[in-house]
């Protein structure tokens, strides 16, 4: 087992360099990391630190930092914006929203996470702000309102989930197979 820990961000402003997917954390993770992660997050279910709406959770995979916030109204599927367009709609099964880099995604399985998430990417070293209102996020110029029911939808698209099962011309060559060393 990596080691993972969790904790507040406490510096809303915060590097972002590369390539990050954005989406539902339980995606990526395999279940001996998610049991583990929501055990760190929620030691019981009264915890309100696991669904906090107003602070993003850095959770670190040995060193390497994702950034996880709870949604407003729990489960569905929300737009992602960059500046005020959709690039992305994400589907949510555990409350919750995350940016998390590209390289734990790759190792996770890309083939397998896609239709659930965005990849989006950060240019320069300069630092980003980060933060979350009530279930309302941003990071540089993305943004993802979980609070507007406009901007909020109950189904996944069935189009998308029709094809889960076939092979994705677009999925990263040689990861498609889920890395054991990060369970």
């Amino acid at each position: 087992m990596k080691e993972i820990k969790t904790y507040p961000l406490e510096d809303r402003f915060i590097k972002l360099e590369g390539k990050f997917w954005v989406g539902d954390p339980c995606y990526i993770f395999a279940d001996n990391s998610w049991q583990k992660l929501c055990k760190l997050m929620c030691p019981t279910h009264t915890d309100p630190d696991f669904d906090d709406r107003d602070t993003v959770r850095v959770v670190e995979v040995d060193g390497v930092k994702c950034y996880l916030f709870g949604t407003a109204y729990g489960d569905g599927t929300y737009n992602l914006k960059q500046s005020d367009e959709v690039i992305g709609k994400l589907g949510v099964d555990a409350g919750m929203l995350s940016i998390i880099p590209m390289e734990i995604v790759k190792l996770r399985g890309w083939g397998k996470t896609k239709w659930a998430g965005t990849e989006i990417t950060f240019r320069g070293n300069n630092k980003k702000q980060i933060g979350v209102d009530g279930g309302d996020f941003f990071v540089d110029i993305y943004s993802i309102r979980t609070t507007d029911e406009e901007e909020t939808y109950e189904d996944y698209d069935d189009e998308e989930e029709e094809d889960d099962d076939e092979p994705r011309s677009d999925s990263y060559a040689g990861h498609d197979d889920v890395d054991e060393s990060w369970t």
